[in-house]
């Protein structure tokens, strides 16, 4: 698949007046041999514009529902963690170690569907903050060529960047 169709097919934005706006995001895993997994993000503005990264939420564009699709590269049968608090882990002032961080009160909703391979959640952003978060992962142990053991939970860990208000 081209860059361009997998960047197409990975991430919309879809707004409606009156309705939550949403972000559709591509998580794309393979191998790496020091780090077990490796990760990316791929989600597309309001301009259409593509990136990788921190999510922005605009001021004032009120609530947003946030669809994460695994794209699985690895063959280690990856899958996000079976309860919404457990496949996404939320804290405002640095990655978050524990299901119990603090996530301003901005996320609520959390679920895992089709086959574990698929994560939605609804973000307030009524509130200007910067949310780190851990998106974990179960899936198969595996030994790199160069003997380092790997297993899960296999966690990547970007942030949401809120830029508040609740207006449209």
């Amino acid at each position: 698949m081209s860059d361009q169709k997998l960047h197409h097919a990975a991430a919309s934005r879809v707004a409606g007046k009156g309705r939550a706006q949403k972000f559709d995001v591509n998580v794309i895993a393979a191998r790496h041999e020091d780090e077990g997994v490796d990760f990316i993000c791929l989600w597309e503005d309001a301009n259409g514009d593509w990136h990788s990264g921190p999510i922005t939420f605009p001021r004032n564009s009120g609530e947003h529902d946030v669809e994460f699709k695994l794209d699985d590269r690895t063959g280690l049968n990856l899958a996000f963690e079976a309860s919404g608090s457990n496949a996404i882990w939320f804290n405002a002032d640095c990655c978050p170690t524990s299901a119990s961080g603090d996530d301003k009160g901005q996320i609520h909703d959390r679920h895992v569907e089709t086959g574990n391979k698929k994560l939605k959640l609804k973000n307030r952003n009524s509130s200007a903050c910067n949310l780190h978060y851990a998106l974990r992962f179960t899936g198969n142990s595996w030994t790199s060529p160069g003997g380092k053991q790997h297993n899960a939970p296999y966690v990547y860990d970007p942030e949401f960047r809120n830029e508040g208000g609740t207006n449209r």
